[in-house]
């Protein structure tokens, strides 16, 4: 830009420039979320799940005991509410 030029458009060229390196900056961020989100595969119950509940949750509503009134050896008392509210 020549040394004489107008305040104001030297005060625009900058802003533009701003703008359009956030926005570039923002379009990068989000196709990386687009991306990374397809990636991830589906979580499934018996593969990503049903180890979790095996691990953490079976030692006290699992089988003969029912700590809370909550069961996760059958799927309908794994459905139903506990004594602290309804099953997720």
């Amino acid at each position: 830009m020549p040394t004489g030029a107008n305040p104001v458009m030297k005060l625009m060229t900058r802003h533009s420039t701003i703008v359009l390196a956030t926005a570039f900056v923002l379009v990068l961020a989000v196709a990386d979320v687009v991306v990374a989100a397809k990636k991830s595969p589906k979580v499934g119950f018996l593969r990503d799940v049903a180890p979790v509940l095996l691990r953490r949750c079976s030692g006290c509503h699992g089988g003969r005991v029912s700590r809370g009134g909550y069961r996760l050896h059958v799927f309908s008392e794994l459905m139903r509410a506990g004594e602290s509210g309804e099953a997720s």
